[in-house]
């Protein structure tokens, strides 16, 4: 129970450090044919040095060279008459490759980009400009339908499951609400009825009842619990173009039994009985279950296929010798759904 609390914790962490860079603005840096004038501070004991020009209307920009000699960073000069950095480097050769980095207070930082044939007496020009002001904001929330089919099981060690543990088909139906926190990370949390469940078989099953033992031949099990599930996922969407994507998912789960039923059969017999979480303490399984979901899927503009895998890290068996019998719910999930 400590390891699945400290993983909640881990992932809200995760969540929270993803959100907290999605008000940065953005800029961009290009390169300009513009030539002013000759940058005459750009100059070593009367020798020239390369110059690299920034024209930009963002006050308080920083530059950095990873992986450059220190001997080769200068510190930027701020012209004020053309608005604009200045930064003077000094190649040791016919010309010289750098990597700038540039970052701004309020703006997430720019990738360090490649500078090439940078020459003494010779200035580069670029443009830093707030991709801000071009382009619209994306839209940060979004809501959907999907449903499908589900393929359930349970992990179990009871008697009744010995022989064969099946799955069981059935389905799952919901909605789900999308929150933005950048342009590849988002939260997805959906509230979904679900039917989970297992099928078992006992070739023979010893049933000891009022002082007397009894042989039960050939016993089906079927196990049916209807379930309403949040599951709250943490999704990584990868761009494909034209507003196609691909993207997966994970995080954590958490259910509540609605209405569950137990049916035993055999070829002479059957006995049913729909009162799981009945009887307080004395129920045969308990309501609230919690787990792990995974799931990866294609969206096709506002549609969407998607698989996905729930396992469950609760023992739901609630009875007296719950430490020694065990039944956790896993289900395979296949979705299709609309966006909005």
């Amino acid at each position: 129970m400590k390891l699945n609390f400290s993983f909640f914790i881990f992932f809200m962490c995760i969540c929270g450090n993803l959100f907290s860079q999605d008000g940065l603005k953005e800029f961009r840096v290009k390169a300009t044919d513009n030539s002013p004038k000759f940058y005459s501070q750009c100059k070593e004991s009367g020798a020239p040095l390369g110059a690299l020009v920034f024209y930009t209307d963002i006050p308080d920009l920083n530059f950095s060279m990873p992986n450059t000699p220190s001997s080769l960073k200068n510190k930027p000069v701020f012209d004020s008459e053309c608005n604009c950095y200045v930064l003077c480097v000094n190649p040791t050769g016919m010309s010289m490759k750098y990597h700038i980095r540039i970052t701004a207070p309020g703006y997430k930082p720019e990738e360090a980009f490649l500078v090439k044939d940078v020459k003494a007496g010779t200035p580069q020009y670029f443009t830093v400009t707030k991709l801000i002001d071009t382009l619209p904001p994306p839209s940060k929330f979004h809501f959907g339908f999907l449903g499908g089919l589900s393929i359930a099981s349970m992990a179990t060690n009871a008697l009744l499951f010995n022989d064969d543990n099946l799955s069981s088909t059935s389905f799952h139906a919901g909605m789900f609400f999308e929150f933005k926190l950048n342009k590849n990370f988002s939260i997805q949390p959906e509230l979904l009825f679900v039917k989970k469940g297992a099928k078992g078989y006992k070739e023979e099953y010893l049933l000891y009842e009022d002082g007397s033992l009894y042989i039960i031949e050939n016993l089906d099990t079927k196990v049916y619990i209807n379930y309403l599930e949040i599951p709250i996922s943490l999704i990584y969407n990868i761009n494909m173009g034209k507003n196609d994507a691909l993207f997966i998912g994970a995080g954590p789960a958490f259910s509540y039994g609605l209405s569950g039923k137990i049916i035993l059969s055999n070829d002479l017999d059957e006995v049913s009985s729909d009162g799981l979480f009945e009887g307080g303490d004395d129920a045969i399984f308990k309501r609230f279950d919690y787990g792990f979901n995974i799931m990866a899927g294609y969206c096709f503009k506002r549609f969407f296929v998607r698989a996905g895998y729930n396992i469950g890290l609760s023992n739901i068996f609630n009875t007296a010798d719950s430490n020694d019998t065990k039944y956790k719910n896993k289900c395979l999930n296949f979705s299709v759904g609309i966006k909005f």
